[in-house]
């Protein structure tokens, strides 16, 4: 072997080697891109995971808001004492007010989002035209400053919207409050000025017929006794006769026989009992019962009943349950048993008579077919109204087919 051909294969020796190293080179690059590669993939899953785990917390959050406000209207139809409904009122408006404040901030959120996912993708087409560095620079920072702007004016409106929610409900039920505690102060007020005027005005009326007495013993000092004899027996007639008035209207307006109020409006029956029967309004008691049923005002039930005795002096009440209108929040009754529909709608004051029942049946045209009597067991599909609207008038279900029509 000569000089040459040495010098070749030292030559071809060292590409040789050159070439695996290269090799290697790039068999540690892919190995490590894959370890990077995996390393972002696990980072993405967690995140995906958590992110999936944070909007099962905020459905399950969401969920928990909503059904205790739907028990607290439940709660709130099925109470008549009034002081407990007010209790539940209250706290019906703080829920209600925290649901509309936490949906506002997250629509705020959402839109503060979307404001951030715009200004990335106005940052990614200015970095693809590549402009001018100082003309460029400008502009990016007045965008972006624009786009900062408005992200606080969009979060300013909305905080701004959530507290006027927030103060409004609150004024809501602080004036409901306040008008009915000077409601039930006035007529305190009216009866305490009823009785003075009637004091005063019996003090005055004695004062006169004193006068009047001491004048006519005057006169009739001067007069001669047959006269005397006669004015004495026509007083005391006169005092027997009014004595007697007075002893009757007393035993007469001690007590009454109730009459039958029913479907009636409560102003007249409340005006009838004040006018004709003495009976103080604090002595009546209105009971609101949210209902379709019946029109608002009318009393639906009332007690003492029809032909019972009430006396005017004692501590008893009237209590008239009165027709409101319904302002209760429909429910979601789907995937509920048909029994588990009917008692909840039954609870919220929904009658049987305004429900109407559709089950589905593969032989219909229509696909469904009213019934009157489904299996207790059957899965409400789908209901009217829908879920959130108000709860008035007639209530329609309906419901999965049997698993005997299903077979067939």
């Amino acid at each position: 072997m000569n000089q040459e051909d040495y010098e070749k294969q030292q030559e071809m020796e060292k590409l040789l080697e050159n070439d695996r190293n290269q090799r290697i080179n790039q068999v540690e690059q892919l190995q490590n891109q894959n370890i990077l590669e995996q390393e972002r993939l696990n980072n993405e899953k967690l995140r995906y995971q958590e992110e999936l785990l944070r909007e099962q917390n905020t459905l399950q959050f969401e969920k928990e808001m909503d059904d205790r406000i739907f028990q607290l209207r439940m709660t709130l139809a099925q109470t008549s004492d009034t002081l407990s409904r007010n209790d539940l009122q209250a706290l019906l408006n703080e829920e209600e007010a925290k649901r509309d404040c936490y949906y506002a901030e997250k629509e705020a959120r959402r839109k503060a989002a979307e404001l951030a996912e715009q200004e990335k993708v106005v940052k990614e087409q200015e970095l693809a035209k590549k402009p001018d560095k100082g003309k460029g620079k400008k502009s990016n920072k007045k965008k972006k400053s624009n786009t900062n702007t408005l992200a606080t004016i969009v979060l300013g409106i909305l905080t701004l919207v959530a507290v006027i929610i927030l103060v409004t409900v609150y004024k809501s039920y602080k004036q409901k409050y306040a008008t009915e505690s000077t409601s039930s102060t006035s007529t305190t007020t009216v009866h305490k000025s009823s009785v003075t005027s009637t004091t005063s005005d019996t003090k005055k009326q004695s004062s006169t017929r004193s006068k009047q007495a001491s004048s006519s013993q005057k006169v009739s000092s001067k007069s001669s006794s047959k006269i005397k004899n006669s004015v004495s027996a026509s007083s005391s007639k006169k005092v027997t006769s009014s004595s007697s008035i007075g002893s009757r209207v007393s035993k007469d307006s001690s007590e009454f026989k109730i009459k039958d109020y029913t479907g009636q409006d409560y102003k007249i029956a409340v005006k009838d009992l004040v006018n004709n029967y003495s009976i103080s309004e604090s002595q009546i008691k209105i009971e609101e019962i949210s209902t379709s049923d019946y029109k608002e005002g009318l009393i639906i039930s009332q007690s003492p009943s029809q032909g019972e005795t009430f006396k005017v002096s004692g501590d008893d009440k009237i209590t008239f349950k009165v027709a409101a209108e319904s302002t209760v929040t429909m429910p979601n009754l789907t995937g509920y048993t048909y029994s588990e529909a009917i008692a909840a709608l039954t609870a919220l004051g929904v009658s049987s008579s305004h429900i109407t029942v559709y089950q589905a049946d593969p032989n219909s045209s229509t696909g469904y077919v009213q019934v009157s009597s489904p299996s207790s067991t059957a899965t409400v599909t789908a209901q009217t109204p829908y879920y959130g609207g108000t709860l008035s008038g007639n209530v329609v279900l309906y419901l999965a087919a049997d698993e005997e029509q299903e077979e067939n």
